[in-house]
Parts: C-alpha cells; sequence; structure tokens
C-alpha cells in the first residue's frame, strides 16, 4: 500500500495592509490551497496607515510572530510573501535557514505609483527579498518579463489573478444597499477600490461627470484606505454633491451585494508603465458578478474584450462610452413591462438590471482561484520534481 504523500505547510505574509488589493489576493490564494487540503496559515496584516506606520509596526510583529511560531510549532515548508518588502525578509530568512523555501509574489510595480523620490525610495526597499526567494511569480506577463530580465536564476511562475465566484452570487442585500446609498437614482454606476496610492478615483469622479450631467445617475464609489478623506473632499468639491456617494470600507462578504445594486461597473486605467503591469481583481468580480462593465484597454483590460464594453484610453472616450452605456440601460429601463419581478424591474424602473448568468459563468470559469492555484501548483511542483497534491 502507497503511504500518503505529506501535503506541505503553506505560510502567508502580506506586505501591504489588511485593507489592500494585495492582501486580499493573498487571502484567496490562501484559501483555495485550504480547500485543497493543504495545511496553511496567515500573519493577519495591520490595515493600511499615515506615512505607512502600519509597515514599521509590522516588520517587528512578522518578525516575533516568525521566531514565537517556528519554535513552537515548527517550520512552514513554504513561505508565501506578497510584495516585496523589507517588513517580511526577517521571515524570510528565518524560513530559509530552517529549510523551507520561499515563494515571492509580485503583483504590482509599486514603484510606478510614485515619482520623484519615493518612487526611488520603494524601489530600493524591494532590493532585498527577490534575491532571498527561491521562487518568484506574478499574474503580469509585463512584471514576469522583467523578473526574468533582472533575475535570470531564478524560476518565475504564474499565478493569474483570479475572483471567488461563491461570494459574488446575486443577494438580497443589494436592494438595501442601493434604497440607502442611492435613493431614487434610476442609474448606479459602480466604482470599488482601496482608496491608496494605485487608486484612480479622481479620473473616474471626472469620466462620471462628464458622462452623467443629465442623467439622474449616482457614481457608488465604497472602499477604505488612506486617502479616503483626500477623496471625499474632492467629491464634495466636484459640485456633483449626491449624486456621489462614498460609503467607506465594507467587507467580503458585502461584495456581491454592492455589484448587485448596481446597473454598470467602472474600472478605467490611464497609460503608465504601473498600469501596464496592472492586473485587475476588480473588473473580474464584476464581470463574474455577470454586471455590464465598462473599462479601457490599457494593460491586462485588453483581454477583457468579448465580456466588458471597452472605451478609449482618453478621459473624453470613456466618458462617451459611459455615457452611451448610461442611455442604454435607461431605455431598456423605460421599456421594460411595469409588473413587479420582471427581470428584476419594479415597477418605478429604480432597481438594478439583473445579472447577466451567462456572463457570469463564463468568468467564473476563466477566472475562479480553484484552477488558477492548481496550474500554480503544477508549476511549482515541475521544478521541484515532483507532483504536488491538489493539481
Amino acid at each position: 500500500m502507497n503511504a500518503e504523500v505529506r501535503r506541505p505547510w503553506f505560510h502567508f505574509i502580506s506586505c501591504g495592509g489588511s485593507d489592500t488589493g494585495s492582501c486580499l489576493r493573498t487571502r484567496y490564494v490562501r484559501e483555495s490551497l485550504s480547500e485543497k487540503g493543504f495545511a496553511t496559515s496567515f500573519f493577519e496584516p495591520l490595515p493600511s496607515m499615515p506615512l505607512k506606520g502600519d509597515f514599521a509596526l509590522s516588520t517587528l510583529s512578522y518578525a516575533l510572530s516568525t521566531l514565537l511560531l517556528n519554535s513552537r510549532i515548527g517550520s512552514w515548508d513554504y513561505l508565501f510573501i506578497n510584495k516585496a518588502y523589507p517588513n517580511a525578509l526577517i521571515p524570510a530568512l528565518v524560513t530559509k535557514i530552517r529549510g523551507g523555501r520561499v515563494i515571492l509574489d509580485i503583483d504590482d510595480a509599486d514603484s510606478g505609483f510614485h515619482s520623484g523620490v519615493m518612487s526611488g525610495v520603494v524601489e530600493l526597499c524591494q532590493m532585498p527579498l527577490p534575491h532571498i526567494a527561491d521562487y518568484l511569480c506574478t499574474h503580469s506577463e509585463t512584471i514576469g518579463s522583467e523578473l526574468r530580465r533582472k533575475f535570470p536564476e531564478k524560476p518565475v511562475l504564474f499565478l493569474g489573478q483570479g475572483v471567488n465566484p461563491k461570494l459574488l452570487a446575486e443577494t438580497p442585500g443589494a436592494a438595501g444597499i442601493r434604497r440607502e446609498y442611492c435613493g431614487d437614482a434610476e442609474i448606479v454606476v459602480l466604482y470599488t477600490a482601496h482608496m491608496n496610492v494605485a487608486s484612480e478615483f479622481p479620473l473616474i469622479l471626472d469620466i462620471f461627470s462628464k458622462a452623467s450631467s443629465d442623467t439622474n445617475a449616482v457614481l457608488l464609489a465604497p472602499g477604505g484606505g488612506p486617502r479616503l478623506h483626500e477623496f471625499r473632499s474632492l467629491a464634495r468639491a466636484s459640485g456633483l454633491g449626491s449624486r456621489v456617494v462614498m460609503p467607506g470600507s465594507f467587507s467580503r462578504e458585502q461584495l456581491a451585494a454592492y455589484n448587485h445594486a448596481a446597473d454598470v461597473c467602472l474600472v478605467y486605467y490611464p497609460d503608465s508603465h504601473a498600469n501596464r503591469a496592472r492586473v485587475s481583481m476588480k473588473v473580474r468580480e464584476h464581470l463574474a458578478a455577470g454586471r455590464i462593465t465598462v473599462c479601457n484597454r490599457v494593460g491586462d483590460l485588453a483581454s477583457m474584450a468579448g465580456m466588458a464594453v471597452q472605451g478609449g484610453d482618453s478621459i473624453s472616450e470613456m466618458a462617451e462610452t459611459l455615457a452611451s452605456v448610461i442611455r442604454g440601460i435607461s431605455d431598456i429601463k423605460s421599456s421594460r413591462p411595469v409588473i413587479n419581478g420582471c427581470s428584476g424591474l419594479n415597477v418605478s424602473g429604480k432597481a438594478a438590471l439583473p445579472p447577466d448568468m451567462a456572463q457570469a459563468d463564463r468568468a467564473a470559469e476563466l477566472f475562479g482561484w480553484s484552477s488558477i492555484v492548481a496550474d500554480f501548483l503544477r508549476q511549482l511542483g515541475k521544478h521541484e520534481n515532483r507532483i504536488l497534491p491538489g493539481t
């Protein structure tokens, strides 16, 4: 009888704060591995703080937690680190000393979201970890090419960007969110984001303003982060008044409700190196929820052709595309039968359009974490000359 193969233990660290997309990505990868029967653990990160205070505090907490955990119950087989910041440096060194492997997940060209001296500081901070890691991985072909050029001796694995379709199913909570935040608006445009240095909220606000000037539309922009207060001030100064609603942070459990409260979802990246290397979780969430989604074509967004409604890369082109979609939705609502419950519309036409389930199923198949992580495990096993379970 063959002995059962021991499944490796994966430990996870998110160098970014608990309210960031990178941390959410790390949680999803961990959950998928847990579902496949692997032992997993996770150092719970702090929320993002002003002046990067979370990085300083997490450097200490991650170091102490690593030493305590390793001395108490032994060392993990793989340390999975998202982002190459030095708050994970000591855990990486301890892992190497104990004979484990370090997997470094590079999910953004972070220095590109800053300018001047700060860009150089970020790049400098991210130099040590790639040299320590046994494996580099990314969801971006652009980043992958850069990593192979800079670190030719390191295996570069591909770990795509995914969604959890179970979290995006239609939910009764959507009606309450729409009623609470959007009142009598006919059209609700959704922009979800972590309101940090990578957020394009000012440009989204400009696009919405130009696209909706003569409509009964509301921009619903939930999400927390260190720039939330700054962006709320910007929204107040825009003159759009109650047509821009920013509820603040929301939980993963509320993700589906916000998506299904909307008629159309908006994603926009201006053309820059950082955005050409970016791979959007948000656009995948919107599509997997079956929502009408408007985006442009920079970087990974270009691959959404056939699923999303795509506009040009300028603000004016995106505004024209969004305006056209808003008019189309308004026409659909005004022409529907006034039978309560028909296609999800009530007699006033103020409810959200129903989800496109064919689109949702296609997105779930393309972007589901289970298949993405299975492919990642196959790549990892190939480099280690073994077949890992869960592939």
